[in-house]
């Protein structure tokens, strides 16, 4: 279980009625909340699972949002931000019930101290991991002040350990992005991000320079410069940033000592101007190149060009829009006015600019990734490589999933695509997750409908497969090979003598396979 923090990056932006459209799927019929607290995957909703309001007054969901946002009114004074949006996710083939699940939840707002705070909660299944999200209000209702908790962040994290003990959850990874190290390349685009660039490239010797007291300055100054770098100053701090191009990064981020105060405790007094005409004179020996001997994914370019085509479409559409709009105004002067001709008027304005707003959701610029999944719907297989260039870990003997070596580009038209890359094959509440590297399956123990058609895809995209899970998953996959006399070869070189066997004997694995292996 991850419980994770939704920071907005500009301040104000997390209207609560806004979150609350996004997260009860507003703009997809009202999804209704399960009366039962059951989740119901047989029903015809699309997103939302389940939604909760907790210390509200109303029993529906204008009047109880209209609640959260005059109370957040009620304080005139702070100019932060008044919601809280957290977001608990779940393991793949983890669904705890809708009572563990609000259990979840008031204990996430007593850890932080806002127990007695107006909130919203809402189930959401569109995505591979069942996840809650869960909007706060942070202005205390009884003394209306802001609550901002201290070091929440550790306490999610610490507390979310706690909860997988507590309710039995799989164990998930809670260690910090800050603490991960960054990929040198974007994996899409093979792009290098310019701090990391910076990282590579100076590092090193900068840590060097600095344990040598003799190193002046003027001296860090210089050596930048060979790389096309100086140091600038930017509200309270320095960054370092290139001389060429409008890129730059934090200085405390490529080395602790660079940081403006350390600088200054130092050296004293610094004076970034002095030698400017001297660095000038430097020879660059490198300068960023953001494929860094990488030659560009076609894809990538394919991605610029289908980007620039549209932006040309999008401009054309609306020089031609405008010159109606002129002709219409132009126009206006010879009319007679009446009640007729102000509402004639009216009505054009309105087309104009709900036009202008269509041709702009038309030719919206949409991402690299979103990109590379239309193109892998389509059925475009580098597209598809690109999505799935990822490795993914295994937990032996936890994930029901086919693996081994690929030999096929498979592509049988998914449900959907996830921003990960991964396939998903969806049959009711049952998945098959097409991971490139492996193959899991998500179904119940009862039917082997769905097993069996992973088990076939398994087959078409690997050479030699390998079954990851327990006994009982791999009993259930042997007696499917042996029944539908599937040609499936296993890497365990035991497991096919087993099989070949089994036919000849038209025998039922119902004992532990693993000791059977033993024992063959």
């Amino acid at each position: 279980m991850i419980i994770k923090k939704i920071v907005f990056k500009r301040q104000n932006k997390s209207s609560f009625k806004n979150l609350s459209n996004y997260i009860l799927d507003e703009d997809n019929n009202h999804a209704k909340v399960l009366a039962d607290y059951v989740l119901d995957t047989k029903n015809d909703m699309d997103k939302v699972e389940a939604y909760h309001f907790t210390n509200c007054s109303f029993d529906n969901n204008e009047d109880n949002i209209k609640e959260i946002i005059t109370t957040q009114q009620l304080n005139t004074t702070t100019k932060q931000d008044k919601t809280m949006h957290l977001v608990v996710s779940f393991k793949e083939d983890e669904r705890p019930d809708i009572k563990t699940l609000y259990a979840i939840e008031d204990e996430i707002a007593e850890a932080l101290g806002m127990k007695d705070h107006q909130r919203l909660s809402v189930v959401h299944s569109n995505t591979n991991n069942l996840h809650i999200h869960i909007a706060i209000n942070k202005i205390n209702p009884n003394t209306l002040k802001v609550i901002n908790p201290y070091n929440d962040v550790k306490i999610l994290q610490e507390l979310a350990i706690k909860l997988e003990k507590k309710y039995n959850l799989q164990i998930d990874n809670h260690i910090s992005s800050n603490n991960v190290k960054e990929n040198k390349y974007n994996k899409h685009t093979m792009t290098c991000n310019f701090e990391n660039w910076v990282k590579e490239k100076i590092a090193n010797t900068i840590d060097i320079m600095l344990r040598d007291e003799k190193t002046t300055f003027d001296d860090l100054k210089v050596f930048l410069a060979k790389y096309d770098l100086e140091f600038r100053e930017k509200r309270k701090g320095f960054v370092i940033s290139s001389k060429t191009e409008k890129l730059f990064c934090k200085a405390s981020s490529i080395h602790r000592n660079l940081s403006k105060q350390s600088l200054e405790k130092r050296y004293c007094q610094l004076d970034l101007s002095a030698l400017k005409e001297n660095l000038q004179e430097i020879s660059v020996s490198e300068k960023y190149n953001k494929f860094n001997g990488m030659p560009p994914n076609p894809l990538y370019q394919n991605y610029l060009n289908y980007e620039k085509q549209k932006l040309e479409l999008r401009e054309k559409e609306l020089r031609m829009l405008k010159l109606k709009r002129n002709e219409f105004k132009n126009s206006i002067s010879s009319m007679k006015f009446n009640n007729l001709t102000i509402n004639h008027i009216k009505n054009q304005r309105a087309i104009f600019k709900n036009k202008t707003k269509e041709i702009y959701q038309r030719y919206k610029k949409i991402s690299y990734r979103q990109f590379l999944i239309n193109e892998a719907y389509s059925g475009n297989k580098e597209a598809i490589k690109a999505l799935q260039n990822k490795e993914v870990k295994i937990i032996q003997n936890s994930d029901n999933a086919f693996r081994g070596n690929v030999k096929n580009c498979v592509f049988d038209k998914p449900d959907y695509i996830t921003k990960e890359g991964y396939f998903v094959y969806q049959r009711d509440a049952q998945k098959i997750i097409d991971k490139n590297d492996h193959i899991k399956v998500v179904c119940s123990k009862k039917d082997d409908i769905v097993l069996l058609e992973a088990l076939k895809l398994a087959m078409k995209k690997y050479d030699n497969i390998t079954i990851t899970g327990n006994s009982e998953f791999k009993n259930r996959v042997i007696n499917l090979v042996v029944k539908h006399d599937l040609n499936v070869k296993f890497e365990d070189k035991l497991l096919n003598q087993m099989v070949r066997k089994l036919r000849s004997k038209n025998i039922k694995i119902e004992k532990n396979i693993d000791q059977n292996l033993m024992n063959f």
